[in-house]
């Protein structure tokens, strides 16, 4: 049975109903699925929130995580049924502005980036 990467998306919402921006959470959840329609159904199960576990805060505010739904599935390719060490999962498209922008982004540092997919 062939292996999927789902991207699964969760926006944060205040709890006190003024939402001024949209933080937005992206996991990746690996599943073994029949087809995307299986991967799909299967992703959006693994990135159900328990009852409860969903509060935090974010910039200094109560909030809590809204599932939004499986952005993209992403075929894994792993012949042979087992997953190999350094398998690729899954991918993105970004754009940064430049070279000193690509250099913060990869040691982890805030910068504006257009996801391109």
């Amino acid at each position: 049975m062939p292996w999927y990467a789902a991207h699964a998306v969760f926006l944060v919402r205040y709890d006190d109903g003024v939402q001024s921006n949209y933080p937005v959470h992206e996991c990746v959840y690996l599943v073994e699925a029949d087809d995307s329609d299986d991967a799909r159904v299967k992703g959006t199960a693994a990135a159900e929130l328990p009852e409860g576990s969903n509060a935090m805060t974010c910039d200094d505010r109560p909030a809590h995580l809204t599932f939004e739904g499986i952005r993209k599935l992403v075929s894994v390719d792993a012949e042979g049924g087992g997953l190999p060490n350094g398998i690729e999962v899954s991918y993105s498209f970004l754009e940064v502005e430049s070279e000193d922008d690509l250099k913060r982004f990869v040691n982890g540092d805030e910068v504006w980036v257009l996801y391109a997919e």
